[in-house]
């Protein structure tokens, strides 16, 4: 194969056809005139004894170029050229393929196998052999294919029966597999490809991480890792917990996207705190409350610096103590009792003794899940949460009152 940048071509020989041009040139300018049919009776040959027209004696620019274009264009087709047909691939010897193929990656398998698929038609064009590894161990009572060289016929066949697994992967066992293979038979350097999912658990140790794993295939060549962008990675739902009267769910997204997300999030939040002003009756309640003692704190799922930014721009940071205002990031979000336990533990506090206002179902499922009386603030009246609430009032004012 020879390449031209993008371009490369298959059979080079075939170009030398190109050499031949310049001589069809010269052969198509010396083509005779082209013969023509003249009737035989004796008047009509005197007659054109002089002839009106001439047959050309040479064939006219245009037509010269366009069969030199022909000619070019099948020398150009027997070379069979491809765009873009070498891409990461540096080494000349065996292509190592590693697949995660783990629940991670069922939802873009599609893609996945027609990377494969690319990565097998290089290693054809350039003859090279390929080993390929499945990351998710085979099912109980199955034995794990062996690591061998095969053709990329051979390694194609593979992929086409090739399906995603419901169980997680198991890189360390996969990789430490053809690591041995490779060190018993003494094979030779050439490309590590790594068709990642992209998902690692947080708690995997130095050595089982995919920047550890990577680091010890370079000893069979370069390594290429080649995985989802962040917005395309899959959810990890976490097992259902008890949460007094419901089951919480947690959705984790991978902790780059995760990441980025969060950034997104808090600036809406920052952009939303100029929008935002004291509630009806607000600060009447709470310096009535104040004025009788009672602790007072806050239990969002917004950020922390989110919540007492807001109380500032409100003026209302002054009844509350910055270390009784719970965020998102201090305790488990709401609908989980676990904000308000952690406040009535720092105020030494019952149960029974403490109130939780809200205006959406979480606040009131978190209170009835923490034991404490719930108050649904509802300023339209319908008061949707009912059955949650101890009392629903329409403003704060209302419990100024009493």
């Amino acid at each position: 194969m020879l390449s031209f940048g993008f371009l490369s071509v298959v059979a080079p020989w075939a170009l030398v056809g190109m050499v031949s041009l310049p001589l069809i040139w010269w052969l198509l300018k010396l083509r005779p005139p082209v013969p023509r049919r003249i009737l035989f009776p004796p008047l009509e040959l005197l007659r054109r004894l002089v002839p009106e027209r001439e047959s050309p004696a040479r064939i006219p620019p245009w037509l010269l170029i366009l069969r030199l274009l022909m000619a070019a264009a099948f020398v150009a087709a027997v070379a069979h050229p491809l765009l873009n047909a070498e891409t990461r691939l540096f080494g000349s010897g065996p292509m190592y393929v590693i697949v995660d193929d783990d629940w991670a990656a069922a939802h873009r398998w599609p893609e996945r196998k027609a990377a494969l698929d690319e990565l097998i038609d290089q290693a054809q064009r350039s003859g090279r052999s390929v080993a390929l590894v499945r990351t998710a161990p085979p099912p109980k009572g199955a034995s794990a294919q062996p690591v061998q060289l095969m053709a990329a016929a051979d390694a194609r066949a593979l992929v086409d029966n090739m399906q995603p697994r419901p169980w997680p992967a198991q890189r360390q066992a996969a990789i430490e597999r053809m690591l041995e293979w490779a060190s018993a038979g003494e094979q030779r350097p050439g490309d590590v490809i790594w068709l990642s999912s992209g998902i690692e658990a947080a708690e995997t140790a130095e050595a089982a991480t995919m920047e550890g794993l990577t680091r010890r295939l370079r000893r069979l060549g370069s390594v290429s890792v080649m995985a989802e962008p962040a917005g395309r990675l899959p959810v990890v739902l976490r097992p259902p917990e008890n949460a007094g009267n419901a089951l919480v769910v947690r959705a984790e997204r991978p902790a780059a996207e995760a990441a980025a997300l969060g950034r997104r999030l808090h600036a809406l939040e920052c952009e939303l705190v100029a929008a935002t002003g004291p509630a009806d009756g607000a600060l009447a309640l709470l310096t009535s409350l104040q004025a009788r003692g009672a602790r007072l704190g806050i239990l969002t799922r917004n950020a922390r610096d989110i919540a007492l930014d807001t109380l500032r721009h409100c003026a209302l940071d002054a009844f509350f103590d910055p270390a009784h205002v719970i965020g998102r990031d201090e305790a488990a979000p709401k609908p989980s009792p676990a904000g308000i336990l952690r406040l009535l533990e720092a105020w030494g506090a019952r149960a029974d003794d403490a109130v939780m206002l809200g205006d959406f179902r979480f606040d009131l499922e978190a209170g009835r899940a923490a034991g404490v009386a719930t108050v649904s603030v509802d300023p339209s009246g319908a008061h949707p949460w009912r059955a949650l609430a101890d009392r629903c009032v329409d403003s704060l004012s209302e419990l100024c009152a009493g």
